[in-house]
């Protein structure tokens, strides 16, 4: 879902769009190897996610770390919406045959794990509706870095912050510049992943979305070295990160980026948008 061009009134309606448009898909394609098929029979797994969270930000003018409550929200709502309409094609089609292996048929909602003051819906409505119907979908949600989507969609990288405002991206499909949205009006909005003083603003804002996630978060960070002595990064701030990443419940890192000081120009493309380390 696109969080820089939607409003949280619309997660409801796109979600539904979005599981029974990737059920049909599970159920459409054809599999290569068996165990792939059974596999998918047993959970129709689907992993939706976001892109334009950078984006969502700049419209608000918030820095990372800012709009918690705003991004816990849409993250609330994916996953909300989304395991109701799974219910619903549960009645409709079947639940999947791993149903009962599943936590949620014991009637575990990850939302349980979450504050009361920090959940906007009824989820006691969602788990009786779980219990009567059961799931057709294993997992509804996935954050993943999602650059292809980006640029396909002209957005920003999932919920990455961006490098700069304009970025030339090399692939063997040829050299792409991509302009993030909304330049003109609110570029100077945007911050940037090496404007970021450190990690915790960026990590604070994963933990709320990883509160209504179903499947762990591809975590980043990104550094500066010139804002460090001798413009080395130390590897304690490394460790720092991911020791405060794993109290704020993450599991998942992915890329420690580092910015060598050249124009993104200069950036090659690889998965995520990140090449260096």
């Amino acid at each position: 879902l696109n969080w820089g061009k939607m409003e949280l009134v619309d997660v409801k309606k796109y979600m539904a769009l979005a599981v029974r448009l990737l059920d049909n898909l599970l159920s459409y394609q054809d599999y290569i190897v068996p165990a792939a098929k059974r596999f998918t029979d047993q959970f129709r797994a689907l992993g939706i996610g976001a892109i334009g969270y950078a984006h969502f930000l700049a419209k608000k003018d918030f820095r990372y770390g800012q709009g918690l409550k705003e991004t816990r929200e849409l993250a609330e709502h994916m996953q909300y919406y989304g395991l109701l309409e799974s219910t619903r094609l549960a009645s409709e089609r079947g639940r999947c045959e791993g149903f009962d292996r599943l936590k949620y048929a014991k009637g575990w909602l990850k939302a349980d794990d979450t504050p009361a003051e920090d959940k906007t819906l009824d989820w006691e409505y969602l788990r009786g509706e779980i219990q009567a119907h059961g799931l057709r979908n294993s997992t509804v949600m996935a954050f993943m870095p999602s650059e292809t989507s980006s640029q396909i969609s002209n957005e920003t990288n999932g919920i990455e912050p961006i490098r700069d405002l304009v970025t030339v991206k090399k692939s063997k499909s040829g050299v792409m510049k991509q302009v993030v949205p909304d330049i003109r009006s609110i570029g100077h909005q945007y911050q940037t992943a090496w404007e970021m003083i450190d990690n915790l603003g960026y990590l604070n804002a994963v933990a709320e979305i990883n509160k209504f996630c179903c499947q762990a978060i591809s975590v980043n960070t990104y550094y500066d070295p010139s804002r460090f002595s001798q413009g080395r990064l130390p590897v304690q701030q490394v460790l720092k990160d991911t020791i405060k990443a794993h109290k704020l419940g993450l599991t998942t890192m992915y890329y420690h980026n580092t910015h060598d000081g050249q124009s993104e120009e200069q950036t090659d493309d690889c998965a995520g948008g990140a090449c260096k380390i």
